[in-house]
Parts: structure tokens; sequence; C-alpha cells
């Protein structure tokens, strides 16, 4: 299965997150290709073309609250690929959570 993961470039713990899920699912056997998300117009452009390009069965969003609501509706309309948003929940490091 391909899948194209996109993180917001705002902070090491996103980071380390992608790159983690990155790993795990490569040794499950997913092709799967990064996109760091930085907000604008351009950006937009690029993520399209990545995502016309590789294809993806599935969008890994990281923290997916950081994205514009508009740029997810645009990518389930124009690509109808399934989106999937993953974050960790932990109470005791809000700052991160």
């Amino acid at each position: 299965m391909k899948i194209l993961i996109i993180r917001y470039l705002a902070g090491k713990v996103m980071f380390e997150l992608a790159e983690y899920c990155r790993s795990a699912l490569e040794e499950n056997g997913c092709i799967v290709q990064m996109f760091d998300y930085k907000r604008g117009i351009f950006t937009k452009i690029m993520l399209f073309k990545k995502i016309h390009s590789f294809v993806p069965a599935l969008i890994l969003v990281i923290k997916g609250d950081m994205l514009p609501i508009d740029l997810l509706l645009d990518i389930r309309r124009n690509f109808k690929i399934k989106l999937a948003n993953y974050w960790i929940d932990d109470p005791f490091r809000i700052g991160i959570s």
C-alpha cells in the first residue's frame, strides 16, 4: 500500500512521530513518502503535485489540526483518497498534545 505522510513543521515531536510512523509502515511492506507542510498557496500546489505523482491509497496526517480544513476537503474532493489523522493525546504532556 502506498501511503503519503503529511507533517506540519512545527516542532521536534511532530517530526519524530512522522519518522516513527514511516519506519513502522515500511517495515510492514508499505511504500511511504513524506510531505512537509508549511502554510501558503505554493505549498498547496506542491502537495497536490506530490499526491498526483505518487498516487497514495492513504494520506496519513500528523496533527491535522494544524492544516486548514479547506485543504483537507480539497484533497478529498480532487483525489478521492482516504485521509487519516494521528496525534498523541497525553494529558500529562499538554504542551504537545
